[in-house]
């Protein structure tokens, strides 16, 4: 997308009200389709405490989806876990961003980007250097 303005807005907790009304139902929808045990609730909770990370992306002033981050710890170190993530259109979030989300991994020295999902991810993940390990894809930073 070389003639578009796109950008991965980074949400600070205390700016979270100002678009949860956008977020919200979408991660209900992520919730419902994955059969999560989360709710959107528990994610504002993480988001507000500062745990986790809410980036929008925008392409040519639009909203196209976005991204929760968690930083986690796994027994080799840092790791950043894509917690959720939803399409709001036709441009996929994953790809368009996965430049600035590889840049979030490697600025907080995590070795990998992990990716957890029930649904078929597989395919579309494997295209970005992702496999899975016990169905939980990942990518080294």
């Amino acid at each position: 997308m070389s003639n578009t303005d796109r950008k991965l807005i980074y949400v600070p907790p205390n700016e979270l009200q100002a678009y949860w009304g956008y977020v919200s139902p979408k991660l209900k929808t992520v919730s419902e389709k994955s059969k999560a045990r989360w709710i959107p609730e528990d994610v504002y909770t993480a988001l507000k405490n500062n745990a986790s990370t809410l980036h929008i992306g925008e392409v040519d002033g639009d909203y196209v989806g976005f991204v929760v981050l968690s930083p986690t710890l796994d027994f080799d170190g840092q790791a950043l876990t894509v917690w959720a993530l939803y399409n709001d259109s036709e441009i996929d979030v994953i790809s368009e961003f996965e430049g600035e989300i590889l840049g979030f991994a490697k600025q907080m020295k995590a070795k990998r980007i992990t990716f957890t999902s029930p649904r078929g991810w597989e395919r579309r993940l494997k295209e970005y250097g992702y496999q899975l390990t016990h169905h939980v894809f990942e990518k080294e930073v």
